[in-house]
């Protein structure tokens, strides 16, 4: 039960009488209700990523279709080009992402001491990265068969993990950009979200890591992934 209602007076004419106020429950008592319906639903969403995994890797035969845009991009490579998706392909590991999800959440908490704020970069990491690894393991999808200009991971192709963190982890920093409030603090915080995720979704392509289809799963696992986060731990709230 929760505590008890506090009261306010109200004064008429002639009398007056109390007026009950609801009280708020304890914080993160929503938050911790919340855990078990975001477990199942990201069991729900990882086994659609598989199953669409699987659908393309069985009745589809691989997407063969899509084998002609990773053939054009590494028929248009260039030296310019390779070094700026050298250096989004680089920025989106796995080691930059986790250190700049640790880096954004600890001055988030250094900065007003909100733990939800601080903990929803490197939420929004973990639960993307759950959906990616129990989908990549049962997918199986080789990669692109051209010149890979990357070590590629030990996992499947599909969905593109790259893709997917950037995704989440940089719509996570446009809101933290957005806070300000101010014109070009908006303007930054909507370049972010719409430059980031597809620059790097770009150079998997170019550097021949992914099929055009494991980028726009990892994408959409992305949008998916800061979405929930921040349904259940909130906006970020201090400035």
């Amino acid at each position: 039960m929760g505590s008890p209602a506090a009261t306010l007076p109200v004064v008429g004419a002639r009398y007056s009488r109390v007026v009950p106020t609801p009280s708020l429950p304890p914080r993160g008592t929503s938050t911790a209700r919340s855990l078990p319906a975001v477990a199942a639903e990201t069991g729900a969403v990882a086994l659609g990523v598989a199953a669409l995994g699987r659908l393309i890797m069985g009745p589809l035969r691989g997407f063969p279709a899509e084998d002609a845009v990773n053939v054009a991009l590494q028929s248009h490579r260039t030296p310019a080009r390779d070094r700026v998706t050298w250096a989004l392909s680089t920025y989106s590991d796995t080691v930059p992402t986790i250190v700049v999800a640790t880096a954004l959440g600890g001055w988030r908490w250094w900065r007003g001491g909100d733990l939800r704020a601080a903990a929803r970069p490197l939420a929004v990491i973990a639960l993307e990265t759950a959906v990616f690894m129990s989908a990549a393991a049962v997918v199986g999808r080789p990669r692109p068969e051209v010149i890979r200009m990357d070590r590629p991971a030990p996992t499947s192709s599909f969905p593109s993990g790259h893709t997917g963190a950037t995704t989440a982890l940089h719509l996570t920093i446009a809101d933290i950009i957005a806070e300000n409030g101010s014109r070009p603090a908006q303007f930054a915080a909507g370049a972010v979200r719409l430059a980031m995720p597809p620059l790097v979704g770009w150079s998997r392509l170019y550097r021949g890591m992914h099929h055009p289809s494991d980028v726009a799963v990892g994408l959409l696992l992305g949008v998916w992934s800061h979405r929930t986060v921040r349904r259940v731990l909130g906006a970020e709230s201090t400035r």
